[in-house]
Protein backbone atom coordinates (compact mmCIF):
# COMPACT_ATOMS: atom_id res chain seq x y z
CA UNK A 1 0.00 0.00 0.00
CA UNK A 2 3.11 2.17 0.67
CA UNK A 3 4.29 2.24 -2.61
CA UNK A 4 0.89 2.43 -4.68
CA UNK A 5 0.32 6.00 -2.55
CA UNK A 6 3.95 6.76 -3.64
CA UNK A 7 3.43 6.33 -7.17
CA UNK A 8 0.17 8.22 -7.06
CA UNK A 9 1.45 10.69 -5.53
CA UNK A 10 4.62 10.91 -8.27
CA UNK A 11 2.35 10.68 -11.26
CA UNK A 12 -0.09 13.73 -9.47
CA UNK A 13 2.99 16.16 -9.20
CA UNK A 14 4.16 15.19 -12.56
CA UNK A 15 0.65 16.32 -13.88
CA UNK A 16 0.50 19.29 -11.92
CA UNK A 17 4.38 20.36 -13.37
CA UNK A 18 2.98 20.22 -16.75
CA UNK A 19 0.00 22.03 -16.24
CA UNK A 20 1.92 24.86 -14.95
CA UNK A 21 4.67 25.13 -17.68
CA UNK A 22 2.26 24.84 -20.36
CA UNK A 23 0.59 28.34 -21.76
CA UNK A 24 -1.93 29.59 -24.21
CA UNK A 25 -2.58 33.08 -25.52
CA UNK A 26 -5.62 34.84 -25.93
CA UNK A 27 -6.54 36.64 -29.24
CA UNK A 28 -3.64 38.58 -30.91
CA UNK A 29 -4.02 42.18 -30.66
CA UNK A 30 -5.62 44.36 -32.48
CA UNK A 31 -3.78 46.91 -35.08
CA UNK A 32 -5.76 50.05 -36.24
CA UNK A 33 -5.66 49.90 -40.47
CA UNK A 34 -4.25 46.15 -39.99
CA UNK A 35 -5.26 42.59 -40.58
CA UNK A 36 -3.69 39.31 -39.48
CA UNK A 37 -3.65 35.75 -41.18
CA UNK A 38 -4.51 34.05 -37.85
CA UNK A 39 -7.57 31.92 -38.25
CA UNK A 40 -8.21 30.29 -34.56
CA UNK A 41 -9.96 30.94 -32.02
CA UNK A 42 -8.28 31.51 -28.94
CA UNK A 43 -6.75 30.14 -26.77
CA UNK A 44 -3.65 30.13 -29.12
CA UNK A 45 -0.56 27.53 -28.14
CA UNK A 46 2.87 28.28 -27.48
CA UNK A 47 5.04 29.58 -30.68
CA UNK A 48 2.21 29.89 -32.74
CA UNK A 49 3.15 32.86 -35.10
CA UNK A 50 0.84 35.30 -37.00
CA UNK A 51 1.19 38.30 -39.48
CA UNK A 52 0.07 41.35 -39.50
CA UNK A 53 -0.74 43.31 -42.70
CA UNK A 54 -1.64 47.27 -43.28
CA UNK A 55 -4.76 47.48 -45.25
CA UNK A 56 -4.78 49.31 -48.46
CA UNK A 57 -3.61 52.88 -48.28
CA UNK A 58 -1.43 52.44 -45.03
CA UNK A 59 2.34 51.67 -45.06
CA UNK A 60 4.09 49.31 -42.38
CA UNK A 61 5.92 50.60 -39.41
CA UNK A 62 7.87 48.68 -36.90
CA UNK A 63 10.47 46.31 -36.08
CA UNK A 64 8.39 43.05 -37.03
CA UNK A 65 4.92 42.58 -38.82
CA UNK A 66 4.68 38.96 -36.93
CA UNK A 67 3.78 37.90 -33.75
CA UNK A 68 4.52 35.21 -31.88
CA UNK A 69 2.81 33.59 -28.83
CA UNK A 70 5.48 33.25 -25.66
CA UNK A 71 3.88 31.82 -22.79
CA UNK A 72 0.77 34.10 -22.46
CA UNK A 73 1.64 37.06 -24.18
CA UNK A 74 2.57 38.20 -27.88
CA UNK A 75 5.72 39.67 -28.62
CA UNK A 76 5.12 42.79 -29.42
CA UNK A 77 6.91 43.64 -32.64
CA UNK A 78 5.80 47.45 -32.30
CA UNK A 79 4.01 47.00 -35.61
CA UNK A 80 1.75 49.89 -36.27
CA UNK A 81 0.03 51.28 -39.93
CA UNK A 82 0.44 54.97 -41.45
CA UNK A 83 -1.56 56.46 -43.45
CA UNK A 84 -0.53 57.19 -46.66
CA UNK A 85 -0.46 60.84 -48.44
CA UNK A 86 0.76 62.05 -51.91
CA UNK A 87 3.00 65.22 -52.05
CA UNK A 88 1.07 68.92 -52.46
CA UNK A 89 0.50 69.37 -56.24
CA UNK A 90 0.60 73.20 -57.41
CA UNK A 91 -2.42 74.26 -59.34
CA UNK A 92 -1.39 75.31 -62.42
CA UNK A 93 -0.85 78.99 -63.99
CA UNK A 94 -3.83 80.16 -65.47
CA UNK A 95 -5.39 76.87 -64.32
CA UNK A 96 -7.70 75.56 -61.21
CA UNK A 97 -8.85 72.95 -58.59
CA UNK A 98 -12.32 71.58 -59.40
CA UNK A 99 -12.57 69.76 -56.54
CA UNK A 100 -10.76 69.75 -52.69
CA UNK A 101 -8.21 66.91 -52.44
CA UNK A 102 -7.52 65.06 -49.42
CA UNK A 103 -4.03 63.90 -50.85
CA UNK A 104 -5.32 60.45 -49.12
CA UNK A 105 -4.83 57.17 -51.43
CA UNK A 106 -7.88 57.17 -54.07
CA UNK A 107 -8.05 60.35 -53.80
CA UNK A 108 -8.46 62.66 -57.38
CA UNK A 109 -7.39 65.75 -57.96
CA UNK A 110 -9.62 67.56 -61.21
CA UNK A 111 -8.07 70.38 -63.19
CA UNK A 112 -9.69 73.19 -65.68
CA UNK A 113 -7.68 76.16 -67.10
CA UNK A 114 -9.44 79.71 -67.16
CA UNK A 115 -11.13 80.87 -69.90
CA UNK A 116 -9.59 81.51 -72.83
CA UNK A 117 -6.64 78.95 -72.25
CA UNK A 118 -6.46 75.10 -73.29
CA UNK A 119 -4.89 72.75 -71.14
CA UNK A 120 -1.88 70.01 -72.46
CA UNK A 121 -1.90 66.50 -70.47
CA UNK A 122 -4.77 64.81 -68.15
CA UNK A 123 -7.49 66.99 -66.52
CA UNK A 124 -7.25 64.21 -63.43
CA UNK A 125 -4.22 63.48 -61.38
CA UNK A 126 -4.85 59.74 -59.04
CA UNK A 127 -3.17 58.98 -55.78
CA UNK A 128 -2.06 55.73 -55.97
CA UNK A 129 -1.77 53.49 -53.09
CA UNK A 130 2.61 53.66 -53.26
CA UNK A 131 1.90 57.29 -52.50
CA UNK A 132 2.88 58.70 -56.10
CA UNK A 133 0.49 60.58 -58.43
CA UNK A 134 -0.90 59.01 -61.66
CA UNK A 135 0.11 60.76 -64.14
CA UNK A 136 3.25 61.63 -62.30
CA UNK A 137 2.67 65.84 -63.22
CA UNK A 138 -0.07 67.91 -63.46
CA UNK A 139 -1.43 69.60 -66.75
CA UNK A 140 -0.07 72.98 -67.85
CA UNK A 141 -2.69 75.71 -68.98
CA UNK A 142 -1.29 77.87 -71.98
CA UNK A 143 -3.42 81.03 -73.47
CA UNK A 144 -5.08 80.46 -76.72
CA UNK A 145 -3.89 81.71 -80.05
CA UNK A 146 -5.28 83.63 -82.17
CA UNK A 147 -2.96 83.62 -85.00
CA UNK A 148 -1.64 87.02 -87.29
CA UNK A 149 -4.55 89.52 -87.43
CA UNK A 150 -3.12 89.71 -90.74
CA UNK A 151 -4.19 93.45 -92.57
CA UNK A 152 -7.53 95.85 -93.22
CA UNK A 153 -7.21 97.56 -96.89
CA UNK A 154 -6.69 101.24 -95.94
CA UNK A 155 -6.17 101.31 -91.96
CA UNK A 156 -3.57 101.36 -89.83
CA UNK A 157 -3.21 98.67 -87.35
CA UNK A 158 -1.85 98.60 -83.53
CA UNK A 159 -1.41 95.94 -81.06
CA UNK A 160 0.08 96.66 -77.92
CA UNK A 161 2.37 93.31 -76.48
CA UNK A 162 3.28 95.09 -73.26
CA UNK A 163 1.31 92.70 -70.89
CA UNK A 164 -0.14 89.78 -73.20
CA UNK A 165 1.55 88.15 -75.67
CA UNK A 166 1.16 88.61 -79.19
CA UNK A 167 -2.06 87.48 -80.65
CA UNK A 168 -2.59 85.26 -77.57
CA UNK A 169 -6.36 85.44 -75.91
CA UNK A 170 -7.07 89.27 -74.12
CA UNK A 171 -4.75 90.77 -77.15
CA UNK A 172 -6.54 93.82 -78.60
CA UNK A 173 -5.57 95.21 -81.97
CA UNK A 174 -6.58 99.07 -82.58
CA UNK A 175 -7.79 99.82 -85.87
CA UNK A 176 -7.75 103.17 -87.64
CA UNK A 177 -8.59 103.94 -91.02
CA UNK A 178 -6.74 106.43 -93.36
CA UNK A 179 -8.27 109.79 -94.64
CA UNK A 180 -10.92 109.32 -96.84
CA UNK A 181 -12.62 106.62 -95.73
CA UNK A 182 -14.40 105.55 -92.81
CA UNK A 183 -14.67 102.70 -90.10
CA UNK A 184 -17.41 100.02 -90.30
CA UNK A 185 -17.75 97.65 -87.34
CA UNK A 186 -15.54 98.11 -84.05
CA UNK A 187 -12.54 100.40 -83.60
CA UNK A 188 -10.80 97.34 -81.54
CA UNK A 189 -10.44 93.61 -81.99
CA UNK A 190 -10.00 91.39 -79.38
CA UNK A 191 -8.33 87.48 -79.39
CA UNK A 192 -11.69 85.87 -77.74
CA UNK A 193 -11.46 82.66 -75.52
CA UNK A 194 -12.26 80.06 -78.61
CA UNK A 195 -8.69 81.50 -80.42
CA UNK A 196 -10.82 83.14 -82.74
CA UNK A 197 -10.38 87.27 -83.47
CA UNK A 198 -13.66 88.92 -83.09
CA UNK A 199 -15.52 90.79 -85.47
CA UNK A 200 -13.56 92.62 -87.96
CA UNK A 201 -13.98 96.12 -89.30
CA UNK A 202 -13.60 97.42 -92.70
CA UNK A 203 -12.89 100.87 -93.78
CA UNK A 204 -15.33 102.26 -96.58
CA UNK A 205 -14.79 105.68 -98.91
CA UNK A 206 -16.09 108.43 -97.33
CA UNK A 207 -19.69 108.54 -98.92
CA UNK A 208 -21.77 111.64 -98.09
CA UNK A 209 -24.34 113.58 -100.11
CA UNK A 210 -23.33 116.20 -102.77
CA UNK A 211 -22.85 119.44 -100.86
CA UNK A 212 -25.98 122.14 -100.83
CA UNK A 213 -25.49 125.07 -102.82
CA UNK A 214 -22.92 124.21 -105.17
CA UNK A 215 -24.25 125.42 -108.22
CA UNK A 216 -23.69 128.76 -107.19
CA UNK A 217 -21.86 130.80 -110.32
CA UNK A 218 -19.64 132.57 -107.45
CA UNK A 219 -17.81 129.52 -106.71
CA UNK A 220 -14.54 128.88 -108.56
CA UNK A 221 -14.10 125.55 -107.25
CA UNK A 222 -14.81 122.73 -104.95
CA UNK A 223 -11.52 121.13 -103.17
CA UNK A 224 -11.48 117.26 -101.19
CA UNK A 225 -8.77 116.34 -98.85
CA UNK A 226 -9.64 113.03 -97.48
CA UNK A 227 -13.16 113.58 -95.31
CA UNK A 228 -13.17 117.33 -95.69
CA UNK A 229 -14.42 119.40 -98.23
CA UNK A 230 -13.67 123.01 -99.05
CA UNK A 231 -15.01 125.78 -101.06
CA UNK A 232 -13.55 128.53 -103.07
CA UNK A 233 -15.37 131.38 -104.29
CA UNK A 234 -14.15 133.57 -106.80
CA UNK A 235 -12.61 136.46 -105.28
CA UNK A 236 -13.66 139.33 -107.71
CA UNK A 237 -16.97 138.75 -107.86
CA UNK A 238 -18.37 136.85 -104.41
CA UNK A 239 -17.88 136.42 -100.43
CA UNK A 240 -17.49 132.99 -98.63
CA UNK A 241 -19.25 132.43 -95.74
CA UNK A 242 -19.64 130.00 -92.78
CA UNK A 243 -16.84 127.32 -91.68
CA UNK A 244 -13.69 127.01 -93.86
CA UNK A 245 -14.80 123.46 -94.48
CA UNK A 246 -16.98 120.50 -94.08
CA UNK A 247 -16.15 117.41 -92.31
CA UNK A 248 -18.10 114.05 -94.13
CA UNK A 249 -18.76 111.85 -90.49
CA UNK A 250 -20.18 108.50 -91.24
CA UNK A 251 -22.41 109.74 -94.56
CA UNK A 252 -23.55 112.81 -93.09
CA UNK A 253 -21.67 116.39 -93.54
CA UNK A 254 -21.37 118.23 -90.05
CA UNK A 255 -21.94 121.32 -91.24
CA UNK A 256 -24.46 122.75 -94.55
CA UNK A 257 -23.80 126.23 -94.03
CA UNK A 258 -20.71 126.71 -96.05
CA UNK A 259 -21.25 128.85 -99.55
CA UNK A 260 -20.26 131.50 -101.64
CA UNK A 261 -22.31 134.34 -101.92
CA UNK A 262 -22.44 136.68 -104.94
CA UNK A 263 -21.52 140.44 -104.80
CA UNK A 264 -23.46 143.08 -106.49
CA UNK A 265 -22.00 145.12 -109.71
CA UNK A 266 -22.43 148.33 -109.64
CA UNK A 267 -23.80 149.74 -113.12
CA UNK A 268 -21.44 151.78 -114.75
CA UNK A 269 -22.50 155.38 -115.57
CA UNK A 270 -20.90 158.35 -114.82
CA UNK A 271 -20.39 158.25 -110.99
CA UNK A 272 -18.02 161.28 -110.78
CA UNK A 273 -19.77 163.51 -108.38
CA UNK A 274 -20.16 160.56 -105.92
CA UNK A 275 -18.03 158.21 -103.71
CA UNK A 276 -19.16 154.99 -102.59
CA UNK A 277 -17.89 154.00 -99.06
CA UNK A 278 -19.34 150.10 -98.73
CA UNK A 279 -17.40 148.75 -102.04
CA UNK A 280 -14.82 145.99 -101.46
CA UNK A 281 -11.37 146.14 -103.42
CA UNK A 282 -12.80 144.80 -106.42
CA UNK A 283 -15.39 147.43 -106.36
CA UNK A 284 -18.30 145.49 -105.79
CA UNK A 285 -20.88 145.36 -102.96
CA UNK A 286 -20.85 142.36 -101.03
CA UNK A 287 -23.59 140.60 -100.22
CA UNK A 288 -26.46 141.55 -97.59
CA UNK A 289 -24.65 144.98 -97.74
CA UNK A 290 -25.85 148.31 -97.68
CA UNK A 291 -24.64 150.79 -100.59
CA UNK A 292 -23.62 153.83 -99.40
CA UNK A 293 -22.19 156.70 -100.59
CA UNK A 294 -20.80 160.81 -100.09
CA UNK A 295 -21.20 163.90 -102.69
CA UNK A 296 -18.50 165.51 -103.62
CA UNK A 297 -17.81 169.14 -101.99
CA UNK A 298 -20.26 171.30 -103.18
CA UNK A 299 -22.98 168.63 -103.80
CA UNK A 300 -25.76 167.40 -101.66
CA UNK A 301 -27.79 163.61 -101.94
CA UNK A 302 -31.54 164.33 -103.08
Amino acid sequence: MKSSSCLFAAMLCSVIAISVTKADCGDPPSIPNATNNGTATSPYQQDTTIRYDCELGYNPVGTSRFYTCSGTTWTDGNFRCEQIYCSHVETPENGRLENTPTYEVGTVIQFACNEGHAMSGQNKMLCRIDGEWLPSTPPTCTARDCGEFGSIQDADLFQDNSYIERNHYGSVVQVTCLDGTTLIGPSQVRCQANGEWGLRPTCEDVQCPPYPNTNSPCISELQTFGVYLFINCKEDVSTHFGPNAAECISGQWDTTEMGCLCDCIIPEFNYSPITFTTLNSHGNLAHATALEWTCHTGRSKI
